[in-house]
């Protein structure tokens, strides 16, 4: 099931895309190299404030108290995005890149107008999910996503791992922008040894919540986490993928699924990409 307003947020985002090209064109050509760059485009624009993240790593507040926001009215006469400033770099550039979509869909009348067209409270839930949006489509543009997907074979953990190795996006950004063009429904999970979990479904539905029905993922995630790691550990490998042409494996309420798996090594440490897609049966074992 997809988000009420997934194909308007899409929509949205590329229109957002299309409006910083034409204010400060070659946005997402230096996007493939260098994010930070961002700040230098647009500095007669907008004044671009970077703060450490503040709560834990929540990405919330920072050590002020003060949240990263969009703020539209300075005394220079320029909004203030204020963006954290995270461990990881690649954290660093969504979030850039989040709060520069709001400061264009608050100063552009045609993605104003996107935004007028929701109800108050769903308005909200657009404006970010379009932020978001236009964040990963940036650093992770059609282009690549495509060429990627069709050496691959199509979304799956492989490809999530060669899309992190090849952009500056990060491995939560890559979960994010694929499970948006998963043919069916399913989930994507990043796993790492210091970071704990990331999913991500189909839908942008919370997979936490019991009532979800892709929340049934979550036994095989740990039951193969466990077996899988053994095995990666053993082989020492900088990167493989553990599930050459997908998985099959059967959920808790029975119904068939495949699931793919791939690590990674990240600076001494490992991370892992998990694909599930449901309703179907995979072509390995």
């Amino acid at each position: 099931m997809d988000h009420p307003n997934a194909p308007e947020v899409v929509k949205q985002a590329r229109r957002m895309i299309d409006v910083a090209d034409a204010r400060h064109p070659g946005l997402v050509e230096i996007c493939r190299t260098n994010p930070m760059r961002v700040a230098d485009m647009w500095r007669d624009d907008v004044l671009i404030e970077f703060v450490d993240d503040g709560v834990n790593g929540s990405g919330r507040l920072g050590p002020d108290g003060v949240p990263a926001t969009c703020h539209m009215e300075t005394g220079d006469g320029r909004p203030v995005l204020r963006v954290f400033r995270y461990r990881a770099k690649s954290r660093t550039y969504f979030s850039l890149l989040h709060e520069l979509g709001h400061y264009l869909q608050r100063t552009d009348p045609g993605l104003a107008v996107a935004l007028l067209g929701q109800d108050a409270e769903a308005g909200i839930d657009f404006e970010e999910r379009a932020c978001d949006a236009f964040a990963s489509r940036v650093l992770l543009p059609d282009a690549l996503v495509s060429d990627v997907i069709e050496r691959c074979g199509g979304v799956n953990a492989y490809a999530a791992c060669t899309l992190a190795e090849n952009s500056m996006a990060s491995r939560s950004c890559v979960a994010k922008r694929l499970v948006d063009i998963m043919p069916n429904p399913g989930m994507i999970a990043v796993y790492g040894a210091w970071k704990g979990m990331f999913c991500v479904t189909t839908g942008g539905f919370p997979p936490y919540e019991p009532e979800t029905p892709l929340a049934r993922y979550y036994d095989r995630i740990h039951d193969y986490m466990d077996q899988r790691y053994l095995l990666w550990h053993a082989r020492r490998a900088e990167r493989f993928d553990l599930t050459p042409g997908d998985l099959p494996v059967d959920l808790r309420d029975g119904a068939p699924a495949r699931m793919s798996m791939c690590f990674q090594r990240v600076g001494g440490r490992y991370q892992c990409f998990m694909v599930f897609e449901d309703g179907l049966r995979g072509t390995a074992g």
